[in-house]
């Protein structure tokens, strides 16, 4: 194709395209349960959790990251999701 056929789409920075995602994200899908395989489980010495989920249909992993817990009601969060998925914290490295 040539440039003359693109001169009338919309240009976007990097920034613009990834707030207008993040809010189209965020204003479709307040609040999900993600079901996937957890892999590069790290704990950050702020308190911070990330991690990736796969899940055998998509081609790459999503990266996610968490939150700094900091009250005992924001660990029971890491706890609950630890019961469901089976794991022991206290084995984990951090």
């Amino acid at each position: 194709m040539s440039d003359t056929a693109f001169s009338n789409l919309p240009e976007f920075s990097v920034t613009e395209l990834s707030a207008a995602l993040k809010r189209t994200v965020e204003d479709q899908f307040a609040f999900v349960r993600v079901r996937g395989e957890i892999s590069g489980l790290k704990f950050h010495s702020s308190g911070h959790v990330y991690f990736d989920l796969k899940d055998e249909k998509v081609l790459g992993p999503l990266k996610a990251d968490g939150f700094a817990p900091i009250t005992d009601k924001d660990y029971n969060v890491i706890r609950d999701a630890a019961k469901l998925l089976r794991l022991d914290l206290g084995t984990l490295e951090k």
